[in-house]
């Protein structure tokens, strides 16, 4: 089976949040986009566990806890999800929204986005 990834890049670049953003902020959010993280999608992994049922860990959902479902879906980050992001993105939601926030140019965006992945990072460690 061959699994698309949800976050990609259309082409090979320096990201710009590397430099743009404090080292706090842009560590945090390369973990997230590199898969250095204990989301189930990662965790389940080194567990040997079908891809398909590694659930999300903090809900009821039944969905696999990837980064579309903690960014995007997730109902136990709705408050912060409120607090982070924007509007648009939480607003019917799909994986063209999920692009645009990664691609994001707006420091104030991208700085948001970033807490944003460091607070679900540290709810799924203390889940």
């Amino acid at each position: 089976m061959c699994v698309k990834p949800v976050i990609t890049q259309k082409k090979l670049h320096f990201e710009n949040y590397l430099v743009r953003l404090d080292p706090i902020d842009s560590t945090n959010l390369c973990k997230f986009r590199c898969g250095s993280h204990r989301l189930p999608i990662v965790t389940g992994r080194y567990k040997d566990t079908n891809r398909e049922s590694r659930y999300c860990n903090i809900c009821d959902s039944q969905r696999v806890g990837d980064e579309f479902h903690y960014l995007i879906q997730c109902p136990s980050v709705t408050e912060l999800r409120k607090r982070y992001l924007k509007v648009f993105y939480r607003n019917n939601p799909n994986t063209l929204k999920m692009e645009q926030l990664f691609n994001l140019t707006n420091t104030k965006e991208l700085t948001y986005l970033a807490k944003f992945c460091q607070q679900i990072m540290l709810v799924l460690i203390f889940a």
